[in-house]
């Protein structure tokens, strides 16, 4: 009997167990997808926080190469941000969120951290619009830090050139020099790296050449500079007037 009634009960059981197993299933994969979403909710969070992180390392690297520029410890400096970005052949400017209640005043030095970005040219309160070396109507006096060669640098209308024209064909400079601030003109204060010499052409076969440099400065991706309040000592002294030779009186003649 038990096992002619064996078939039957498994008959009745089966669709009770199949639905506990079923309902246990749906269970656990419903646990299981609440598990992948928040795992995956977690892991957004903790990529964004990592993104987050790498860019304060980014910015802290960045501040800490813009503090090394300056090359003097006592020298006042102090970080600005870049408000807007303006560089066209035509112009070649930024605006910085610092103006005159910091301190800020026309013809200041600007740098980043790999050299010279330009100079201040218009003050407000707040903000500041610097003109780039880069800009055509920019000019820096520069010289060779390997021959001491010195000229006058114009910006290019383009963020990676400069142009320096009319130089003789006399003048020590050559492809691969690295171009520093002269000091010349109280503007900028000397040493500071400008660029470094692309090309150097003869101006129509004649007795001058056109020498095309590129800068250090990273005008394109620029967001935190260094604005510079030069003391006296960082501009090149002027030669002071030698004094004449002392002449000394001819000596007695001795009595014949």
């Amino acid at each position: 009997m038990s096992v002619v009634v064996l078939p039957i009960q498994y008959s009745v059981i089966f669709p009770e167990q199949f639905y506990h197993k079923l309902a246990s299933q749906m269970k656990l994969r419903t646990a299981l997808a609440k598990e992948v979403n928040k795992l995956t909710v977690e892991n957004l969070e903790l990529r964004q926080r990592l993104q987050y992180l790498l860019a304060l390392e980014a910015e802290n690297n960045s501040l800490k190469m813009l503090m090394k520029t300056a090359t003097k410890p006592d020298e006042k400096v102090t970080v600005v941000d870049v408000l807007e970005i303006n560089t066209t052949p035509f112009s070649q400017r930024i605006v910085i969120n610092r103006g005159s209640v910091d301190g800020v005043y026309e013809g200041q030095p600007i740098v980043d951290a790999m050299g010279i970005l330009g100079q201040v040219i218009e003050v407000g309160p707040k903000t500041s619009v610097v003109l780039l070396l880069t800009d055509k109507q920019h000019a820096i006096p520069v010289q060779s830090s390997r021959s001491g060669a010195r000229a006058l640098a114009f910006g290019g209308g383009t963020v990676d050139s400069l142009s320096i024209t009319h130089v003789t064909l006399t003048a020590d400079f050559a492809v691969g020099d690295v171009l520093v601030s002269s000091g010349l003109g109280q503007r900028f204060p000397r040493g500071y790296p400008v660029g470094v010499i692309e090309s150097i052409d003869r101006e129509g076969g004649g007795a001058f050449v056109r020498v095309v440099a590129k800068p250090f400065a990273r005008i394109d991706v620029a967001r935190e500079l260094l604005l510079i309040w030069p003391d006296a000592s960082s501009f090149t002294a002027e030669e002071t007037t030698k004094a004449p030779p002392k002449v000394l009186p001819p000596k007695p003649k001795e009595a014949s």
